[in-house]
């Protein structure tokens, strides 16, 4: 597949290993940690 079709998901955890948010999208945005708050 080439870039246009890819997506992720992607997990953020804490130092437990417990999921504390996610996130779903196309690269390389769904790379970027910022947030749109």
């Amino acid at each position: 597949p080439d870039a246009a079709t890819q997506t992720a998901l992607v997990f953020e955890t804490d130092a437990d290993g417990k999921v504390t948010s996610w996130r779903v999208g196309k690269p390389p945005q769904v790379d970027y940690v910022e947030g749109c708050g």
